[in-house]
This record gives C-alpha cells, sequence and structure tokens, in this order.
C-alpha cells in the first residue's frame, strides 16, 4: 500500500470532503514521504495558508515505518 493509498483511505474512511487534505497533498507532492514527522510540515502550512475558526476540532494523523499509527485529537486556538 503506497502513501497514495494510505490518504485515499482516510478520506474514505472518514468520508472526509476532498479538499479537506489538499495541505496533505501537497506535502507529499513538494516534500515526500518522510514518514510521521510530515505532520509538522502540514501543520506549519495550515498555520501559513489556512485560520480554521476559533476552538474548531482537528485530528491529526500521523503514519510511520511498519504502519504505525499516531493520532492527536486537537482545538484550534489562537492568541
Amino acid at each position: 500500500m503506497s502513501l497514495l493509498d494510505v490518504l485515499r483511505a482516510v478520506r474514505d474512511g472518514l468520508d472526509l470532503p476532498p479538499e479537506l487534505l489538499d495541505l496533505s497533498w501537497q506535502s507529499l507532492h513538494e516534500v515526500g514521504n518522510v514518514s510521521s514527522v510530515v505532520v509538522l510540515d502540514v501543520l506549519r502550512r495550515t498555520f501559513d495558508q489556512q485560520h480554521p475558526r476559533q476552538d474548531a476540532a482537528g485530528l491529526i494523523l500521523a503514519f510511520g515505518p511498519g504502519f504505525t499509527t499516531e493520532m492527536l485529537l486537537c482545538c484550534w486556538n489562537e492568541p
């Protein structure tokens, strides 16, 4: 299973609108597969390009070697 398949499976499994993973696709295209540390690049892109509404919920998913998975449920708060 490629990382492309993983992103598609996350999108389909969570029934997400395709544009919700735009920054993940951009990161994969520009940076490549750098394992779970890619969440830091996607988070940077989120800070730079998008501003979710105050108190919006978010889910950070990371997939590492051997298909390890890390998940973090978070809430967007700006100072």
